[in-house]
């Protein structure tokens, strides 16, 4: 090959690359500078939010220490949660947790850190004691679920779920997934 068309070809794909360069600097900048943080419109402090059937009574209860709404995004995000459902004027279950996310429209909540969660079973048996990290409760639906591993606690044993759990509220259920490990004393 000629020089002078090796250097044509260099000179050409040089251009290129800074007419290149210059056109999509802008997006580069954009992709790689973090984006601002979205600020909250409103905060609470050791709020209560209650949530009642169509006949006037309880359905669930969300309280926490903090709450931040963030328009944008339309989450509400929680400190020191404590969530509690109520089956025909009992309490069904409760967890708490020390930060939860909650949708502004779908009452979802996604919870995380130090999961406690105490299950009810029937009237006068002792209820079930849970501990996960990772949990998201559907309000309106009464039910819940973990995809982490479980700890279930009772007086005379304590077992670990590696597959999580699932409440239904609706037909008072629990059920554990997973290789479920533990000890137990029958009496």
């Amino acid at each position: 090959m000629k020089p002078r068309l090796i250097l044509a070809i260099i000179l050409l794909l040089a251009i290129v690359a800074v007419s290149s360069w210059f056109l999509y600097k802008d997006d580069i900048k954009q992709a790689i500078s973090p984006q601002p943080l979205e600020t909250p419109d409103y905060t609470l402090d050791n709020f209560v939010f209650n949530s009642f059937t169509p006949q006037g009574q309880l359905d669930y209860r969300i309280q926490g220490v903090y709450l931040e709404h963030l328009p944008d995004s339309e989450w509400f995000h929680i400190n020191e949660l404590n969530f509690s459902a109520q089956r025909a004027n009992e309490l069904s279950w409760e967890a708490s947790a020390k930060r939860a996310k909650l949708t502004e429209t779908t009452h979802i909540l996604d919870l995380s850190g130090d999961i406690r969660v105490v299950y009810y079973r029937e009237e006068k048996s002792e209820p079930v004691h849970m501990r996960t990290e990772a949990m998201t409760i559907y309000a309106k639906r009464e039910y819940a679920e973990s995809k982490q591993p479980t700890f279930i606690d009772f007086t005379n044993g304590n077992f670990k779920s590696h597959g999580g759990f699932k409440i239904d509220g609706k037909a008072r259920t629990l059920k554990m997934f997973g290789g479920v490990k533990g000890e137990m004393e029958h009496d």
